[in-house]
């Protein structure tokens, strides 16, 4: 049960028994901040809230993914190294900003990047 002292409440429970604690808080700390979800929320929430918090920190996706697929990217020598990775048991095709290599695989791609299921992609 939160009960914030220093943290700003961002949302409390409808429920009545819960009403006077917080569900979500955000708490200013140095040059940051902290979030604390205090409560079991559904997917379609961090589908809303994840990128609005990741928009306000400055923080820009790497690819646009389908549910299931994440891209992040790693840096080698100082230079941009994007894993793809499909974690669902379906085909996805991810669409990329510009013709690019599969170190992994050895192959190039033009537009999109098709992924097997549980398959993974190191894009330069």
């Amino acid at each position: 049960m939160l009960e914030p002292t220093t943290a700003k409440t961002l949302a409390r429970y409808s429920n009545a028994w819960y009403a006077p604690y917080a569900a979500l808080t955000v708490n200013a700390f140095g040059k940051g901040r902290a979030y604390y979800v205090g409560a079991g929320m559904e997917p379609s929430f961090y589908a809303r809230f994840l990128p609005e918090v990741a928009a306000h920190c400055g923080v820009e996706g790497v690819l646009e993914t389908p549910e299931g697929v994440s891209a992040q990217v790693r840096w080698v020598d100082g230079k941009p190294l994007i894993y793809v990775m499909n974690m669902t048991t379906e085909q996805q095709t991810v669409a990329l900003p510009r013709a690019m290599r599969d170190v992994l695989q050895e192959r190039d791609i033009e537009e999109e990047l098709v992924l097997a299921p549980r398959d993974v992609a190191a894009l330069i």
